[in-house]
């Protein structure tokens, strides 16, 4: 089995935003799961809010969390609308030009090689 990291936007000002941006993300990561021997790491499932928490503060924790996650993968696969996460596109930075992270596939490649 194969990890693959799910990117994509999180963190808004409007909660139901969010919460629309977080099933997206799960419903994406069960469709890698379909494709072969994968397991989705979706990581909007554990950024929490806490109460009073600006979207700042909730950034910054996330991130760190994230990256400590992203280093444990195989792959790092962006959903559509990506480009639009300040936090994506630092991980797909990171995926594209450091080492010691995955490397940066589409869903495509996972299904060619599931």
């Amino acid at each position: 089995m194969k990890l693959v990291y799910v990117a994509g936007p999180l963190t808004h000002p409007v909660p139901e935003v969010m919460e629309l941006r977080r099933e997206r993300a799960l419903a994406f990561g069960r469709h890698i799961e379909s494709l072969g021997p994968y397991v989705a790491f979706v990581p909007h499932a554990h950024i929490l809010e806490p109460r009073g928490a600006t979207p700042e503060e909730v950034w910054r924790v996330a991130m760190r969390k994230c990256l400590a996650n992203l280093r444990r993968c195989d792959f790092l696969v962006p959903i559509p609308g990506w480009e639009e996460s300040r936090g994506a596109r630092v991980e797909v930075w990171l995926c594209r030009r450091r080492s010691g992270f995955p490397p940066v596939v589409q869903v495509e490649d996972l299904r060619a090689a599931g």
